[in-house]
């Protein structure tokens, strides 16, 4: 647990000033006082809570944005196809059908390698684009 509170501590340290305090004030999710205590490591529970919503809320923005820029660029995104495939694969892991589901992961693989090419690609982009993009999605 202290190992946790000093990483806390850390990404307090890192971002805190950077704009992640004022991300959880100005929100209202979090009282001044709170999110100072939480970025400092010392609210345990709160500051991982905090945290795993910066990150939801983070990666959110992320994949919108890539999103739109794969649009605009023509590159791959997620198609019905891949939405099919997953909820194929969610449906035969439920059912407990191994084969189905080593058949749909390989399927998955390609589509996944391309998305994930997509999203590297657009991280690039931005990072040329924008220090305070390069700054905050290392936190994502």
């Amino acid at each position: 647990m202290h190992l946790a509170m000093a990483f806390i501590a850390s990404i307090g340290k890192l971002y805190g000033d950077g704009g992640l305090q004022d991300i959880l004030t100005s929100s209202g999710t979090y009282a001044t006082a709170s999110s100072i205590l939480m970025l400092q490591g010392k609210h345990y529970t709160r500051g991982v809570r905090a945290l795993k919503l910066v990150n939801e809320a983070m990666m959110h923005l992320l994949l919108r944005s890539t999103e739109r820029f794969a649009k605009e660029r023509g590159l791959p995104w997620v198609d019905q196809e891949t939405i099919l495939l997953v909820n194929n694969l969610d449906v035969a892991f439920k059912n407990g059908d191994p084969d189905t589901t080593r058949t749909i992961c390989s399927q998955l693989e390609d589509a996944m390698t391309a998305l994930s090419n997509t999203l590297i690609t657009s991280r690039e982009f931005g990072r040329k684009q924008s220090s305070t993009f390069s700054y905050f999605v290392t936190l994502t």
